[in-house]
């Protein structure tokens, strides 16, 4: 029963966390939010850009007829991804529930807008648009494949649902063909894709550790501490500073010899790292 049960557990873990644990996954926390900002700041620029392009271009005479029924969408979608930028620029150092929150807001307004200039304004043609984005937003966002692909399932259904209400049935069909097949591959893609980026992420997590922590007390080194100390004060974060001696140090390695100091060294960065809390910064 026991071994059913951890295999159990493994298998949903390996759902949620890609076979790691979900300490592993919170210890590259920081990368995967600086990565999500970097995108969610890239990507929504260009799709602003974009929609604001293409809403000139909708009142060229040899555009007009095909493009000028999607002004109102294109008008809605920049102030969308507007408001986007403002809501992420107000969060300042964003938490990583702040950051995702904004891409998800970013992701949806996505689908949204090929959901509009596909099934609700565009009746006669098949929906492409919505196809390149269900495989394309596995790329934008890093998170647990889990949620991606809900995102994905749920924008799904709302375009099989809007294309039924909207399409002759023929039309239909090969849109809701078309969609869970890509559906399909999106969430393939998805979990393949996330395990690389989590992957690497941890590998490069690893490096960084052992190149910062001192090998004697396992603390931070000085300049690793000071860099990270440095970054919280850039972030507006506020702590106390404790900096503290061993007495007579000199005293013990001349008189028992650096093996035994060493020792202590090490029996003293053991206390340290079980007495603070894992976000406090220690080094030596």
């Amino acid at each position: 029963m026991g071994k059913k049960r951890r295999k159990s557990d493994h298998w949903w873990k390996k759902i949620l966390y890609l076979g790691i644990s979900q300490e592993q996954f919170n210890s590259i926390e920081h990368q995967v939010n600086k990565q999500n900002q970097r995108v969610l700041g890239v990507v929504n620029l260009i799709a602003g850009i974009v929609v604001l392009v293409l809403l000139g271009v909708s009142y060229l005479p040899i555009l007009s007829e095909f493009l000028g029924r999607f002004r109102v969408v294109f008008i809605l979608s920049a102030i969308i991804f507007g408001m986007i930028r403002i809501l992420s620029e107000s969060f300042g150092q964003k938490s990583s529930r702040e950051t995702l929150v904004c891409c998800y807001a970013m992701i949806g307004a996505l689908y949204g807008l090929a959901i509009l200039t596909g099934p609700v304004y565009d009746h006669e043609n098949l929906s492409t648009t919505f196809l390149v984005m269900l495989f394309a937003i596995p790329f934008l966002i890093v998170d647990t494949p889990v949620r991606v692909a809900l995102s994905s399932v749920v924008a799904s259904v709302i375009f099989i649902i809007t294309s039924l209400a909207n399409k002759e049935t023929g039309i239909f069909g090969y849109d809701a063909i078309n969609c869970v097949i890509f559906l399909t591959a999106s969430i393939l893609m998805n979990f393949y894709v996330q395990e690389l980026r989590i992957q690497q992420m941890l590998y490069t997590r690893k490096v960084e550790t052992e190149r910062d922590t001192d090998g004697l007390t396992k603390l931070l080194t000085k300049d690793a501490g000071q860099l990270q100390i440095e970054e919280e004060m850039k972030a507006g974060k506020q702590g106390a500073l404790i900096i503290f001696d061993l007495d007579n140090f000199k005293e013990v390695n001349d008189t028992y010899g650096h093996l035994i100091g060493d020792t202590i060294l090490s029996a003293v960065g053991m206390i340290l790292r079980q007495r603070f809390r894992a976000q406090d910064i220690t080094s030596r």
